[in-house]
């Protein structure tokens, strides 16, 4: 299983949505599963984020090695918690990006009524 347990604690929205697509796609890139703790914005979106089940502590922690995409060391069968800012789209995984970022009908609806002249352009 693969976690970012730095979630909500390194950086701001944009970079904690990179964050997590791209250990969700780093993930389906290695066959095995991705899982999160609790996410304050959570709440917004439709599908709920994977839960991380297994005890954090007993992760090997790996660091990304440059501000680009590379290849992790990552083996068969064990946990990882990545470490680092994973701000490359080569990491995601679009099909499983799409369906966890995919907002709740009534988050939309608010959002298009109190904008309504900039979803008109």
């Amino acid at each position: 299983m693969l976690t970012f347990s730095k979630i909500g604690k390194k950086g701001h929205l944009g970079n904690q949505l990179f964050q997590l697509a791209s250990t969700i796609g780093i993930a389906a890139q290695h066959n095995t599963n991705a899982g999160f703790t609790e996410w304050k914005y959570q709440d917004y979106f439709k599908h709920s984020l994977p839960l991380c089940t297994n005890e954090i502590a007993d992760f090997t922690h790996i660091t990304e090695k440059a501000y680009e995409y590379h290849q992790w060391p990552i083996k068969a069968h064990s946990n990882y918690d990545l470490e680092g800012w994973l701000q490359t789209e080569k990491y995601f995984d679009a099909t499983q990006t799409k369906y966890f970022f995919t907002f709740k009908d009534e988050v939309v609806q608010k959002l298009k009524a109190k904008y309504a002249a900039a979803f008109k352009k």
